[in-house]
């Protein structure tokens, strides 16, 4: 069972609940914030803790409370209802940036995981529909106590509705987005602003809940609140022109049979729509990856959905066919109250 839990943190004996935690990759550092009826930390205070030797190693103090934290390899992301900040991850954590953005009571921020590569972030501007980049550097000491803003990498004009979920690929030169319709995801050069790819979930609006990159940015997958896990390939450049991998994986995705008269149609009828497909047994939120064949599965092609009842899914695809989805493993990882 890879949902097994390994420990418990007792962190302190000061009882009350945490709202938000984020790992810093797997080192022994994570953020904390408060939350629950009780909180343990003020949800206003993000608590940067050490599990190794136990102990509060700093705190940030915000002026609301706290939606979101990220970590990443000298950088800590805070995002707040109307504002995103960046502070230095070191032991006397500053603030080294900060950037407006509009109502984000959900928080919706997409970031790059690479620790080699400047973070790029994603989140929603403030105007309706469209989504500002910033990229920082990484690992500049000049850079910690710079008052310089950040360049802005551009403002893509994506959606005619509000941004709902954003995701960006690993090594932040693409960045998926879903408006709050939930029926067209759109794939962008995060540094030129090209659109690249405009993908079909459905017909009908729906909430999406998560959109995720494949380590080579030749694959997304996107879950819905229709109980529906969508994989698309993609087509252009990106990340995927420099992976000699991404040959066979680049298949094309469906297209309505209309497709060959689609000028003369709405453009409903030149859609890509989804190269595989699954659903889930129970409608409920979820957070989706891809598998990597050394972790959890060896299937490389296969995806994982968490679910917020307790759920655990993994479902392999046929990377030629697509088709239908089939269910390999199910694990309970914690049982709902």
């Amino acid at each position: 069972n890879p949902t097994g839990e390994i420990k418990q943190l007792g962190m302190d004996q000061k009882p009350g609940g945490i709202a938000i935690v984020a790992l810093h990759y797997s080192t022994n550092l994570m953020a904390l914030v408060g939350g629950g009826r009780v909180p343990k930390y003020p949800p206003n205070v993000v608590v940067l803790w050490d599990d190794w030797t136990q102990r509060i190693v700093a705190e940030i103090e915000m002026s609301v409370e706290i939606k979101d934290v990220r970590l990443r390899k000298d950088r800590i992301i805070i995002i707040l209802a109307t504002k995103v900040f960046v502070f230095s991850l070191e032991p006397s954590p500053h603030k080294m940036h900060e950037y407006e953005c509009s109502w984000n009571n959900h928080p919706i921020l997409g970031i790059s995981s690479s620790t080699e590569m400047p973070v790029v972030l994603a989140f929603p501007a403030r105007s309706k529909g469209q989504i500002q980049i910033v990229e920082i550097p990484v690992g500049s000491n000049s850079a910690l106590h710079s008052s310089k803003p950040v360049p802005l990498t551009g403002i893509i004009a994506a959606h005619s509705t509000q941004i709902a979920c954003l995701a960006v690929s690993g090594q932040g030169s693409l960045v998926a987005s879903a408006s709050e319709r939930g029926t067209l995801i759109r794939i962008f050069d995060c540094r030129t602003s090209t659109l690249l790819n405009e993908l079909r979930r459905g017909v009908d609006y729906a909430e999406i809940y998560s959109i995720v990159f494949n380590s080579v940015s030749t694959r997304i997958c996107v879950a819905s609140d229709k109980g529906t896990l969508h994989i698309f390939n993609l087509s252009g450049d990106g990340e995927m022109a420099s992976n000699p991998k991404s040959d066979d994986s680049n298949r094309a995705n469906r297209h309505s049979i209309l497709s060959p008269i689609s000028s003369y149609l709405p453009k409903y009828f030149s859609s890509d729509w989804s190269f595989a497909h699954c659903t889930l047994p129970v409608e409920c939120r979820c957070t989706v990856s891809f598998s990597h064949p050394s972790a959890i599965s060896d299937r490389e092609n296969a995806v994982i959905a968490l679910c917020s009842n307790g759920g655990y899914f993994l479902f392999s695809f046929e990377p030629k066919k697509g088709g239908e989805c089939a269910r390999e493993a199910f694990y309970r990882f914690y049982k709902e109250p």
